[in-house]
């Protein structure tokens, strides 16, 4: 093979000729590693405090001194390295639609006397050959553990690390010229993230990211989406076996892997796999269809090794393969892992053939003997878009002290059941100098591949300190027979068809008609309805016209047919009379598509039901009327906007209201109710106090399903239920029974609303009261208790069908006004007889104004009623009685007969 390391421009070529690779090695008897006891082992948080300065500016430059092929990113404005700063731990993202345009981030060490870091990023829009280093998101904040990524449309995410190990997502509209938003995004310790690149399918533009649960942010889940292009993220869920050191990749259909080991130690041969099929579903949860472990790479993970004795040795990649012949989806893992026996480490890498459920027995990547003790460390592997895997390693195996490292590479075109001889691409540098006050290069590099080569991001100590480097690596040899493609291409021993430089050969041929895709595409040969490069006969359903309209269904499903199911067939060839999927409605929606609702519990779908006349939905809003019936009704409320406290409230201890110590984001301003002291903004008094907010008496009724208070609060004190700590409590009582333990928690940074369940309390009357107790006299320095807009309501049973016909009240009143003369919302048969006086005249039955002959079947089948508040009597009852008898008859009988009415 040939490999070429290059950057255009003045940098010299690096070019390496190499004889094609060796064969299929496969590992030794693996050797399951002890799980150590220990805490995880490896955590993201700041030590050192910030040191003001910017990594720029009028710091000390000098000559960056990069080897041929790479060019430094962490410069100055004029192209120079900046003296005494470290950078380390890269990732890269590049345009699919540009790959001139790309970005790369790290961690930013101001100084290497503190291992304080920053959120560093650089941009290019030449394809590398130069670099824009702007500085760090936002300067003075700790951030670590960069992971970039690009999608289909050409925005780029910055996924940052905090100390709190939450994460923050960042966008750039601009190719990572600026950042202007973020996103909070949950998140956890060493996370990795991946997009789905595709424009067009279900879960197009998706973000998924997974982390460790050794540091989280907020406890709980290890794995979360965004399904809006990074703008909002989604609760984490758990992973049915946790993975952590691992990576993130998205398949070709949209499905999505996370590969890692079980538990964050430095000695870990438990590799997993998980994948999820339904996660570009935004309108379900993700769930995992896969979740397998075992020791997939003949060894084990590692960290705290010779050449980064902090830090990891390389972390866990899983990529898929995207191709659209008959290995498309296939799955790869590679890392570097200590073997059996005295070789200290080495590049493994096994292969699924059936979706991550079985793996393929490991292969060695690198190709020097096994027992000169060199570390291969930092493994990384991507995937071409023609199926050629990648992989860049460190490796000590020119050093005979195996100190020194150099960047190696190889590929495989085969799957990974044969790799390529290892090419050094850089000199050789010491990993052991300029530590920033934290003894690691990082934890990983990154890389992207595509047709001609991999866009690598790295870290070295060709300065004698820590700096990050990009190299274009060029694959000059695809079909690995010793001759320069370009020299194939001229010999005509390697066609060309599309012009584009690369045999075709080495392009994907997914029909198999011996012709490559693009050339098939280009000359009409295959329709590409889609435009996504891949022939339409070698997609799902993309030679298959189900409706029978001559229009493939892959392209009737790309112009905006319906397929809810995102299964790349026609909704309407999946229902009867043409497939099997229930369509109880008839509306050629699969029912797996539609609302899943059974408000009614019958077992049937509440669409099903509608259908079929079992149930009516006489607003048109979906939810069957029976489930219409109970409302929600307010039964107090207080914000205490009205100065002071309100009537009926009382308050002890340091409770009053105010608009003092004002707190973040208050969520009804501008008063509220403070335990605490205005002048101080804390409860110190000097001595324990305590006190409470007692509101008025308010009567639940006992027809309530359910009763809610709800409340604003926020709470600044110590954590814990008094009863076993001892410590600041506060919580809420109702008839003297607590409810809402506010401070077991701790504090809060903000303003939240509170939900406590007082659905025990129906039929009774409660007095809410809010409690304050500081125990002692310690620690009362602290901003206090406020409490704001207060709100309790309850679901009443049938209070929505007044007169219990099954049909809520408005959905009657809006049908026929009539039946609610006072037009308060209320069926007139509910209320008190006679409340609504006749609208015309006495007598006036048809409602014209006029006392006529039309008048007397109506007056006379309400006289046999005798009930004005029967429909249309109102008018009947000429005396006003609220009884209809044979005075009104008189009456009546006078008024027809012009002798006047009442």
């Amino acid at each position: 093979m040939k490999v070429i390391s290059l950057c255009a421009g003045p940098v010299a070529a690096l070019v390496v000729l190499l004889s094609a690779g060796a064969g299929l090695v496969r590992a030794e008897k693996p050797v399951e590693a002890a799980r150590e006891s220990a805490p995880p082992a490896h955590l993201e948080r700041p030590d050192d405090s910030y040191q003001p300065g910017s990594p720029r500016g009028s710091a000390k430059v000098a000559a960056p001194r990069a080897p041929a092929g790479s060019v430094q990113v962490n410069v100055d404005g004029s192209g120079m390295n900046i003296l005494g700063d470290a950078a380390n731990e890269p990732s890269i993202a590049i345009d699919p639609n540009d790959r001139n345009r790309m970005v790369i981030g790290w961690r930013q060490f101001n100084t290497i006397a503190s291992n304080f870091r920053q959120a560093g990023w650089a941009w290019s829009s030449d394809g590398g050959q130069t670099w824009t280093f702007p500085g760090v998101l936002q300067p003075g904040v700790f951030r670590s553990d960069p992971v970039l990524g690009s999608d289909g449309y050409g925005r780029f995410f910055y996924s940052s690390l905090l100390g709190t190990f939450c994460i923050d997502v960042w966008q750039s509209q601009d190719a990572g010229v600026t950042w202007p938003t973020f996103a909070p995004a949950f998140g956890g310790d060493k996370q990795w993230m991946d997009v789905d690149k595709r424009t067009f399918g279900r879960g197009a533009g998706q973000l998924y990211q997974s982390w460790s649960f050794g540091g989280t942010c907020e406890g709980g889940g290890i794995f979360n989406r965004s399904t809006d292009n990074g703008a909002t993220w989604e609760e984490p869920i758990e992973h049915p076996i946790p993975s952590v050191f691992g990576t993130v990749a998205v398949g070709p259909d949209g499905e999505v892997y996370v590969g890692g080991v079980d538990f964050p130690t430095f000695t870990n041969s438990n590799f997993v796999v998980l994948r999820s099929d339904d996660a570009k579903n935004p309108n379900v949860t993700p769930t995992f269809s896969l979740a397998v472990i075992g020791n997939f790479l003949g060894g084990a993970l590692k960290g705290a090794g010779a050449p980064n004795p902090d830090g990891l040795l390389g972390q866990v990649w899983i990529a898929v393969n995207p191709t659209a012949g008959s290995s498309r989806g296939h799955v790869y893992m590679l890392c570097s892992v200590d073997p059996p026996g005295d070789d200290p480490l080495d590049i493994m890498f096994s292969r699924s053939t059936d979706r991550g459920q079985t793996w393929s027995p490991a292969v060695r990547v690198n190709d020097d003997v096994t027992t000169n003790g060199a570390w291969q460390w930092f493994g990384t592997m991507s995937v071409a878009p023609n199926g050629r895997i990648d992989a860049i390693w460190n490796d000590t195996r020119d050093d005979s002290n195996n100190v020194f490292s150099r960047v190696y590479y190889a590929y495989s075109t085969d799957e990974g059941a044969t790799w390529t001889q290892n090419a050094a691409m850089t000199p050789q540098f010491n990993s052991l100098v300029g530590f920033p006050n934290q003894n690691k290069l990082g934890d990983y590099y990154d890389m992207e591949s595509d047709l001609f080569g991999a866009g690598l991001t790295y870290a070295a100590t060709f300065n004698g300190e820590q700096d990050v480097y990009y190299m274009r690596i060029l694959v000059d040899d695809c079909n690995t027979n010793g001759v320069a493609d370009a020299q194939d291409i001229l010999d005509m021993t390697s066609a060309d068809c599309n012009g584009n430089g690369v045999p075709d050969e080495c392009e994907e041929d997914c029909n198999a008609n011996g012709t490559a895709d693009a050339c098939d595409i280009l000359s009409a040969f295959s329709p590409d309805c889609n435009g996504n490069g891949t022939p339409d006969e070698c997609e799902p359903n993309g030679g298959t016209d189900c409706d029978g309209n001559g229009t493939p269904d892959l392209c009737d499903i790309f112009f905006g047919n319906a397929d809810c199911n995102d299964n790349q067939t026609l909704d309407a060839c999946e229902v009867p009379p043409l497939g099997p999927l229930a369509d109880c409605n008839q509306n050629l929606v699969p029912d797996e598509c539609e609302s899943q609702a059974d408000c009614n519990a019958n077992g049937t779908l509440d669409i099903c039901d509608l259908f079929s006349g079992t149930s009516f939905d006489c607003e048109g809003d979906g939810t069957l009327n029976e489930c219409q019936l109970d409302g929600t009704h307010v039964l107090f409320t207080e914000d205490f906007e009205g100065g002071g406290l309100p009537a009926g409230w009382s308050a002890t201890g340091l409770w009053h209201t105010t608009t003092a110590c004002p707190r973040p984001l208050p969520c009804n301003p501008v008063r509220w109710a403070y335990y605490g002291q205005d002048g101080t903004c804390n409860y110190n008094t000097g001595s324990a106090n305590a006190g409470a907010l007692t509101a008025p008496s308010i009567s639940i009724p006992a027809n309530a399903l359910s009763v809610t208070l709800r409340y604003c609060s926020i709470y600044g004190g110590q954590a814990g239920n008094s009863n076993a700590s001892g410590l600041d409590w506060a919580w809420v009582s109702a008839n003297g029974v607590e409810v809402d333990d506010v401070s077991f928690a701790g504090g809060n940074t903000e303003w939240q609303t509170r939900a406590v369940d007082l659905s025990a309390f129906a039929g009774q009357s409660v007095t809410l009261e809010f409690h304050f107790n500081t125990v002692n006299s310690f620690l009362n320095t602290f901003p206090g208790w406020q409490v704001d807009a207060i709100r309790l309501e309850a679901v009443l049973e049938g209070s929505l069908d007044c007169d219990a016909n099954i049909i809520p009240d408005a959905c009657e009143i809006e049908k026929n006004p009539a039946l609610d003369c006072d037009t308060n919302g209320t069926l007139d048969v509910c209320e008190e007889p006679g409340i609504c006086p006749c609208a015309t005249t006495e007598g006036d039955m048809d409602g014209d104004a006029v006392v006529d002959g039309l008048d007397l079947a109506g007056f006379s089948a309400c006289l046999l009623v005798g009930d004005p508040a029967a429909p249309g009597c109102r008018c009947a009852d000429m005396d006003d009685n609220g009884v209809i008898d044979f005075v009104d008859t008189d009456l009546f009988v006078d008024c027809l007969l012009g002798l006047g009415c009442p």
